[in-house]
């Protein structure tokens, strides 16, 4: 057997060489399920967004010396007025049904 090609050998009665055959095996190519992951603004409002940003606690990022740190955690604090607004949601997507237009290279087109 080499792959889904399974080869064989059968002798038949009136010949003195040896018959020989492949059956290949149909297989279905399902398309692989892709997660993505995206934030759902179905219920977003701009003036609560507005006013979570007002009250976050910004003044935590000063604290820090190193810049890596102050980005991490201005990070943290906008992914919780995000979280809280706009939440994380994940679909289930096969290759199919991503349209061929959604890559990036046909933006420009």
């Amino acid at each position: 057997m080499i792959g889904n090609l399974n080869l064989d050998r059968m002798r038949p009665c009136l010949s003195d060489y040896a018959l020989v055959y492949g059956a290949l095996k149909q297989k279905i190519n399902l398309s692989k399920p892709k997660i993505i992951n995206f934030r759902s603004l179905k219920n977003f409002d701009s003036e609560l967004f507005k006013r979570h940003l007002d009250t976050a606690p910004w003044h935590i990022v000063q604290l820090f010396d190193e810049v890596d740190d102050q980005v991490h955690a201005w990070n943290l604090i906008m992914n919780d007025v995000l979280h809280d607004l706009a939440p994380v949601k994940k679909m289930i997507v096969r290759d199919k049904d991503i349209h061929i237009w959604a890559h990036p290279w046909c933006k420009n087109l």
